[in-house]
């Protein structure tokens, strides 16, 4: 899907109900937005920023933290968390969705932030890395919660 235009332009999704409804849409993931369609499917569907390895790599302090896909799950967190700062601060309501990496077949990646996380004797990447993901999860809605924008913040239930 890498190249169209548009993606599925003719499907109602929940970004094109919110945009008709006043919200700014934006996307913070680690991989290059490009693979899959995902700034063509976000941008058909009333997404105002996509932004991904091409545009938030350049900004990160160490260009040589990254992976086989793109940034780390503990940046993709930091810029998510700029992000929803800067768009709290804003007068639109809005929605802020994340992608992370850390979980991606076949042996995941784990952050710096978690070199020191495993799961059971940590002989497996792939579940260290998921194992690494489920702290750093709790830890950006803790985030939010904790903000001074949380009494006007929802985040959905996820599993």
């Amino acid at each position: 899907m890498d190249g169209v235009d548009s993606f599925l332009p003719g499907a109602r999704c929940l970004g094109d109900i919110l945009s008709e409804k006043g919200y700014e849409l934006d996307f913070v993931g680690g991989a290059d937005t490009g693979f899959a369609g995902k700034e063509s499917f976000y941008r058909t569907h009333g997404f105002d920023t996509v932004e991904g390895l091409k545009e938030l790599g350049p900004r990160t302090p160490d260009a040589e933290y990254r992976n086989a896909w793109g940034l780390h799950d503990d940046t993709t967190f930091k810029f998510a968390k700029e992000r929803f700062d800067e768009l709290a601060e804003g007068k639109r309501p809005f929605a802020l969705v994340t992608l992370t990496l850390g979980t991606h077949h076949p042996d995941g990646f784990l952050s710096r932030e978690c070199k020191d996380t495993s799961y059971r004797q940590g002989d497996n990447p792939v579940l260290n890395a998921v194992s690494c993901t489920d702290e750093l999860i709790p830890q950006f809605i803790n985030y939010i919660s904790h903000s001074k924008y949380a009494d006007d913040t929802l985040i959905p239930a996820y599993s």
